[in-house]
């Protein structure tokens, strides 16, 4: 075994030695005629500076967005307290949004209805807490009485505004 080993490792310096004198040749005459390595090409700074053919994103007004939410969060307590019962949760609303509504009390819905869209907006985002109302994150799924639409009456208006939310 070890004599055939002995003979490949002759064999492969032979070929090796072989290569390296045939290539010789042309190698001189490439560092002779210039070949080799090529340097980068120089910068031009006259060139003008061409703005990106796409146009940028539009931006989004989030106010717009979360506004939206209040909105549908405010629908949907309304609906629940005239239902007596926690509805569907619209699929629009944010994921923590739609953990932290069911679990809302009658008396939390009422709140939030009664409110000021941008006080349920700012609720919502966490800015400003609406009284009697938890803030928003998972809860445990809430029981509702069965008399709960009947039990007040909601025609009173709202006592909530947002000079008392930032006088907070």
């Amino acid at each position: 075994m070890r004599i055939l080993s002995a003979i490949a490792a002759t064999l492969r310096s032979v070929f090796s030695a072989g290569r390296a004198v045939l290539s010789l040749p042309f190698r001189a005459l490439g560092a002779i005629g210039g070949g080799g390595y090529a340097l980068p090409p120089e910068d031009d700074e006259d060139e003008p500076v061409v703005a990106p053919s796409v146009p940028p994103a539009p931006v989004v007004d989030l106010q717009e967005v979360w506004r939206d939410h209040a909105i549908a969060l405010q629908s949907w307590c309304a609906d629940a307290v005239a239902m007596g019962g926690p509805m569907p949760i619209p699929p629009r609303l944010p994921r923590a949004v739609r953990e932290w509504a069911p679990g809302l009390s009658p008396d939390e819905c009422r709140a939030i209805y009664r409110s000021p869209e941008t006080a349920v907006s700012a609720h919502l985002q966490g800015l400003f807490d609406i009284p009697g109302v938890r803030k928003v994150g998972r809860l445990p799924l809430a029981n509702w009485p069965v008399d709960v639409a009947d039990r007040l009456t909601d025609d009173a208006e709202p006592d909530l505004t947002v000079a008392t939310l930032l006088a907070r």
